[in-house]
């Protein structure tokens, strides 16, 4: 009698392999079928790094080095779980910055108030590795334009040996042999207040006349709107001849540019216009093409943000109004006399007078596509306004919403900034004490790892029920690990006026500062951005004690107790790091933790970042 012979597991066809690894919680898991054989080494190493990132993180878009890029999201994803953050405030080195972009008159002069940055960042890949990029970082800071350009990973660490150590920080690296050049550009006949920047929008890589310049579009108060080229060269950086907008004079209020390989740039111009003009135009000064007019059901209402879903749809948040988000339908050849769409930013219910609730939204932001959820790009997005919740809406339902998130403690302090971190998280700006708001989103498509699926379980956890257990997403063998596999939402103070090595000043009035601004490079980059009153702080999601960091962070030493003194230098080489405070959302007083200085362990319990202190 024969026998059929048995098939082993790298027998299978790459098919069935995929099928299998999407069931893989961790990446530790991979490593360790990599060591099987080397038949599956290969296929883990060409293939199965790239299912296991699309299956775990399903809307978050990475370049093609899947090992790597498995290796960054866990940790980013851990970090963000154990809330581990280095906050600090960035700002020109001088001794990096060309002296001659400085006019007469580039001191702010005194005002009341400072100034609200407005924020733009990208980044792209320009190498043969995870580590290998470019990020270009814009703000403007007053009437000035600021810019950073910073690069990573093996020309820059090829850069780092070739120098020696006292030529190294005078010549624009840190710690983790990142190098950065500045430059701000301050006409002499521009003044803050009046010809401040009010919008900042950078092209792309794929939109970009020219590959070997970076470009900006800057709105001002005074109702200049222009194009300028910016060009790296061994004597710092070369701004080319800017090319205008017509706008009549009129003070631009926001603008935002698509992401079509043909840009187009959508400018609200006063309380109820937006006008369209095509970027690429070659002419000096280009004339609007279209107009779009929102709808207004209150006589005082008017346009506070306007973001592109995707190439042709235009969201329109304004207020106070009824349906204050409107959504239109732009072509390069045509512009519709009205929305396509039109949401209510309030409640559901109408008011006791039987009129419908008034909204104010001020932000918004779009959610990215899913690999697993499917849907076209733009179909979801995030609104934020007066009365202190974000919104999601998905333009297919004819809900005004589908999800609403709130903070239970800082219920009605109005949202000013969001940020989308893919479908995982969001982040949004309140009004007051730079109160930076974390939530979860937990929507299909969304967060399907859990940084938790590696830890073991606390010493004092108890077993779960079967039914608590069923409802969670990751294992749950015990109340530790079922509680991390729940929504956890947070608030961060970016206001600590506890600094190392910091010069930065900030009075007590800047304390409660609105977050004006937020923005990230990528949605897989550990860093993002927020404008404060008068400056901007840079906020690393990365925990200093992680001995395996992100590719971006592995060089430079420190990531133990007893290298307290090296993770110092490698972490504040150029600047202090903010020690910031945090509460969750939670029901009942909040309780307050604080991050202990940089090479410090704080008390708090297992699941929490090394730094943090219970108070």
């Amino acid at each position: 009698m024969s026998h059929s012979s048995s098939s082993t597991l790298q027998d299978l066809p790459h098919e069935l392999l995929e099928q299998i690894i999407s069931h893989f919680n961790t990446a530790q898991s991979l490593r360790s079928l990599c060591l099987v054989s080397k038949k599956l080494n290969k296929y883990i190493r060409n293939d199965g790094f790239r299912a296991f990132v699309h299956h775990r993180f399903p809307s978050i878009s990475t370049p093609p080095y899947w090992a790597d890029a498995a290796h960054a999201l866990t940790t980013l994803s851990r970090a963000w779980d154990h809330k581990a953050l280095v906050a600090y405030y960035i700002k020109p080195n001088p001794s990096q910055t060309r002296k001659n972009d400085y006019g007469p008159s580039a001191t702010r002069r005194p005002q009341t108030m400072g100034y609200q940055p407005v924020i733009d960042c990208f980044e792209s890949w320009i190498g043969d590795n995870w580590s290998s990029r470019k990020e270009i970082f814009a703000c403007g800071t007053g009437a000035s334009l600021t810019v950073r350009f910073k690069q990573k990973g093996s020309e820059a660490e090829r850069r780092w040996r070739e120098m020696r150590t006292h030529q190294r920080y005078p010549s624009g690296f840190d710690g983790h042999h990142h190098q950065f050049e500045w430059s701000v550009l301050k006409k002499t006949e521009l003044f803050d207040g009046r010809d401040d920047i009010t919008s900042i929008n950078l092209l792309r890589d794929h939109q970009k006349p020219s590959p070997r310049s970076e470009y900006v579009v800057v709105g001002r108060a005074n109702g200049s709107l222009s194009t300028m080229s910016m060009t790296q060269s061994p004597n710092g950086i070369v701004w080319g001849k800017e090319k205008h907008f017509k706008t009549n004079g009129s003070s631009v209020k926001s603008a935002t540019i698509s992401l079509s390989p043909e840009p187009l740039l959508a400018v609200c111009l006063g309380n109820e216009t937006i006008y369209l003009y095509q970027v690429a135009s070659t002419t000096e000064s280009t004339k609007s093409f279209g107009e779009a007019v929102v709808k207004k059901s209150t006589p005082s209402a008017r346009i506070w943000s306007t973001k592109f879903l995707r190439q042709d749809l235009l969201a329109v948040g304004l207020g106070p109004c009824a349906e204050s988000v409107q959504i239109f339908n732009i072509r390069p050849d045509s512009v519709p006399k009205l929305p396509l769409r039109k949401f209510s930013a309030g409640d559901e219910a109408r008011r006791p007078d039987g009129q419908d609730q008034i909204g104010n939204v001020y932000s918004i932001a779009p959610l990215t596509s899913s690999f697993l959820a499917g849907g076209a790009e733009g179909d979801l997005f995030l609104s934020g306004g007066y009365d202190g919740a974000v919104r999601l809406h998905d333009i297919r339902s004819p809900a005004n919403y589908t999800s609403r998130y709130t903070d239970p403690v800082d219920t009605l302090s109005p949202i000013y900034s969001l940020l989308a971190i893919g479908r995982e998280r969001f982040v949004a700006g309140g009004a007051n004490h730079c109160l930076v708001k974390v939530f979860d989103l937990r929507m299909p498509g969304g967060k399907m790892y859990y940084a938790a699926d590696l830890e073991p379980c606390a010493s004092n956890a108890s077993l779960v029920d079967r039914g608590a257990a069923e409802l969670s997403t990751a294992s749950a063998c015990c109340n530790y690990h079922f509680r991390k596999a729940q929504p956890s939402n947070w608030n961060i103070f970016l206001n600590s006026p506890e600094t190392a090595n910091s010069k930065t000043k900030v009075t007590r009035e800047k304390l409660g500062s609105p977050v004006y601004s937020l923005s990230a490079p990528s949605p897989c980059s550990p860093t993002f951005f927020a404008g404060i009153e008068d400056n901007i702080i840079q906020v690393d999601v990365a925990s200093t004690f992680d001995p395996f960091p992100d590719p971006v962070f592995k060089h430079g030493p420190g990531s133990t107790i007893q290298q307290a003194k090296d993770m110092r230098s490698k972490w504040c080489s150029n600047h202090g790091i903010l020690n910031v405070a945090l509460y969750e959302h939670a029901c009942g007083s909040p309780k307050l933790k604080r991050q202990a200085p940089i090479g410090e362990v704080g008390n708090v319990a297992q699941g929490w970042d090394q730094r943090w202190i219970s108070i």
